[in-house]
């Protein structure tokens, strides 16, 4: 289900398991230096996207499926800390209530690149593993099921197990994150360029950057500026031999 307000602002107070991709790098759609923006409260409020809609809309619908195929679950009301005391804290979208094993819920039905395997395995994306493997931890089980809405396929389970050696790379990671955090640094990794239009920034505030960033930035930008006159004055000097032709053909 969509996180509420309450929820997404404890979120800052620790490290989710859809963050830790990101803090490991690999998520293809977002960075370590965004999942800090975030943490450091400086993001302005994202507006829902179509797809992050379509995901909320989707993910009772697969839960169903998934309660009707793998067994009865309920969905946690609180996020789960790490019991070993990392600053890790997940928010399964249910879990199992036989088993206790926390039940992943994804929609792909736009075209991504991403691999999704064959059903009952753990071949699905990177990213998806390590949430998965995040949830396993703190819900200190060995499964987590996956169930993916996908393009043609419809719902499809797989099985993701715990591998300790990932669970505890996760643990260093988000525990090393966090300290950064505290002490006021950012990762190496550069922001995405969705994110930085939400950026918050301080009103009458300068920064001074090297010049070797700036210029390249500045002739980079002119460059594509220069590229679109010459497209668009080719474009203008191949129209005036169409005049009212329908179809162009070559000399």
């Amino acid at each position: 289900m969509p996180l509420t307000v309450e929820q997404l602002k404890k979120r800052r107070e620790g490290v989710g398991a859809s963050d830790v991709a990101s803090i490991l790098g690999l998520d293809p759609f977002r960075t370590a230096y965004d999942t800090m923006l975030e943490k450091k409260g400086l993001l302005t409020e994202q507006k829902s996207a179509d797809y992050m809609e379509a995901g909320n809309i989707l993910e009772p619908a697969i839960l169903e499926w998934a309660r009707r195929n793998i067994g009865d679950l309920f969905i946690p009301p609180i996020a789960i800390r790490d019991p070993k005391g990392s600053q890790l804290a997940a928010n399964p979208d249910a879990i199992l209530i036989g088993t206790k094993e926390p039940v992943e819920a994804k929609s792909h039905l736009q075209y991504g690149g991403e691999h999704w395997g064959e059903n009952g395995t753990d071949d699905i994306p990177e990213r998806v593993v390590v949430q998965a493997t995040a949830q396993m931890i703190c819900c200190e089980r060995d499964i987590c099921h996956v169930v993916a809405l996908l393009p043609v396929r419809m719902f499809v389970p797989f099985i993701v197990r715990l591998n300790p050696n990932l669970a505890d790379a996760i643990r260093q990671a988000v525990d090393d994150f966090w300290k950064l955090k505290e002490s006021g640094g950012w990762p190496d990794a550069a922001p995405s360029a969705s994110i930085i239009k939400r950026i918050k920034r301080e009103p009458k505030t300068i920064v001074t950057v090297p010049d070797a960033v700036f210029l390249a930035a500045k002739d980079t930008r002119q460059a594509r500026l220069d590229a679109e006159k010459i497209e668009e004055a080719a474009f203008v000097a191949l129209m005036k031999y169409v005049g009212t032709a329908e179809e162009i053909g070559r000399a």
